[in-house]
């Protein structure tokens, strides 16, 4: 009795094909992570929408990634549009993701708390929030 083999023909290509995803496969493990986050804020101090006893003595906004001291700004204005006595805003050494603006005592009403930041990436992160001091209206 004889046994009959048949051999299956083989794709010229198929070697090239299982190279080129393996290849693919390795670059895509071996590539390092890519950064597409910009800086964000990750805490606000008063925060978003607070309501204070009493005056803050900074407002102090914190972000995802360092930021550039000489192009980032936080400033602070009352219901009317003006801005209360202040000191300048700065980037504390020791925690160079922070902007802090000194601020002298504030009377009751609302405040809005505006910042623009320049990340060390190069990207601008602007926004506002708001806050009051005194009595829940």
């Amino acid at each position: 009795m004889t046994r009959s083999t048949r051999r299956i023909a083989r794709s010229p290509w198929r070697d090239v094909r299982i190279a080129g995803v393996l290849t693919l496969s390795v670059a895509g493990a071996l590539a390092p992570p890519t950064a597409n986050a910009h800086a964000s804020v990750t805490q606000a101090e008063p925060g978003r929408r607070a309501v204070l006893k009493a005056s803050p003595r900074q407002i102090s906004v914190s972000f995802s990634e360092p930021i550039e001291p000489a192009y980032s700004t936080l400033t602070l204005t009352d219901a009317a549009g003006h801005e209360p006595p202040h000191g300048k805003a700065t980037v504390p050494q020791e925690d160079p993701k922070r902007l802090v603006l000194p601020i002298d005592s504030l009377g009751p009403g609302r405040y809005t708390v505006k910042y623009r930041a320049l990340s060390m990436d190069g990207h601008a992160v602007t926004g506002e929030y708001g806050f009051s001091v005194g009595p829940e209206r």
